[in-house]
């Protein structure tokens, strides 16, 4: 099978969970740190995009402190227009986990390919934390490396390593999930998502000008983006923004029973063709 690894695993539980706005991606695989770079085990993300999307509604979410709205729009190309979300969730690694491969999540073609200059913006931020403020982010990058996603041996040696609560990321340039600590130490890893599109970033996204990650209209795929406020503007229509959402209630896993895991390790021996990564 040439999926990812994971994919099969990330199809089933999103099955399950779409209805309440939840999917579940296959990104990246872990993989080896030596050449040939194989891969070796998966990672997930958890993606709670469409029922922010239904729970906001067409108003948009709350706009974040001015002083991040600064940094993530100060740019001349970005300030009047609108940010987005085009991901909400988190990610999430099993223990004892190597790195995961170099990739930049998304980035410009065409006419909207990434300059070279130093007042360049990040177009796609992404802002990573740790729930726990004791806990560090530990993303792993390779600095100034906007190779439109291509990694080669010597940006391996040029990785750096982030370590703080919080981070912003540009989604252009190589990086990826560092490795997790064993089992015996730590459970699985995981650090909470916010994937941002600013208005340099939406022009490209609509005019079908982006890698890594592509405007796919034929797609199965949710593409919709979440509107965000800027700073104290307008209230949250879908409710108040310290209303918490009931617990879904899940009926038995079609696994459960002996003739269904027969089924599901049927099915994972020879799995549908609509399966697909984010």
């Amino acid at each position: 099978s040439q999926q990812r690894f994971g994919a099969f695993a990330a199809s089933k539980v999103t099955e399950r969970m779409r209805e309440f706005g939840v999917a579940v991606y296959s990104p990246g695989d872990s993989q080896e740190q030596e050449p040939p770079y194989r891969s070796t085990g998966p990672r997930w993300y958890v993606s709670v995009t469409a029922l922010a999307l239904n729970f906001f509604g067409e108003d948009g979410a709350p706009g974040p402190p001015s002083e991040l709205w600064e940094l993530l729009c100060g740019h001349v190309a970005d300030a009047d227009g609108d940010l987005r979300a085009r991901g909400l969730g988190w990610t999430l690694a099993p223990p004892g986990s190597d790195p995961q491969a170099l990739h930049a999540d998304i980035f410009g073609l065409g006419a909207h390919r990434r300059g070279r200059g130093p007042r360049e913006r990040a177009r796609w931020p992404h802002v990573l934390w740790k729930r726990d403020h004791k806990q560090l982010c530990t993303t792993e990058l390779v600095p100034a490396a906007f190779t439109e996603g291509v990694a080669q041996d010597g940006h391996f040696e040029a990785i750096r390593q982030v370590r703080a609560p919080a981070i912003v990321v540009d989604s252009e340039v190589l990086h990826r999930g560092a490795a997790t600590a064993a089992a015996s130490v730590s459970g699985w890893a995981s650090s909470l998502s916010l994937e941002l599109c600013t208005a340099s970033g939406w022009a490209a996204w609509e005019a079908f000008a982006t890698g890594g990650t592509t405007k796919d209209p034929s797609s199965s795929l949710d593409w919709r983006m979440l509107l965000i406020r800027r700073p104290g503007v307008g209230q949250v229509s879908g409710g108040t923004e310290s209303e918490p959402l009931p617990a879904p209630a899940l009926p038995p896993a079609p696994w459960a029973a002996p003739s269904g895991w027969r089924r599901l390790l049927e099915e994972r021996r020879h799995p549908p063709k609509t399966i697909r990564q984010h």
